[in-house]
């Protein structure tokens, strides 16, 4: 979310300062956020450690999940 919010104020800062350079910044910006999701999908299907980590934050009936509303009950 940080990033996104400075990415947002980058753009409206080139924007001010030089506006003809805005489309170039966000092709840029572009390319390099596909560069990115593409390494990290790279990642995840190279490391079996990585990827059933992936899984796991998906996975609707994890144990964890289950037993916080025992957590809070015990807490209270």
């Amino acid at each position: 979310m940080g990033l996104g919010v400075l990415t947002i104020l980058g753009c409206l800062r080139v924007r001010a300062t030089a506006p003809g350079l805005l489309p170039r910044v966000i092709i840029a910006i572009v390319v390099v956020a596909a560069m990115l999701a593409g390494g990290v999908g790279l990642a995840l299907r190279g490391s079996t450690v990585l990827e059933g980590r992936a899984k796991n934050l998906l996975d609707r009936y994890d144990i964890r999940l289950m037993l916080w509303p025992a957590a809070v009950q015990e807490f209270q």
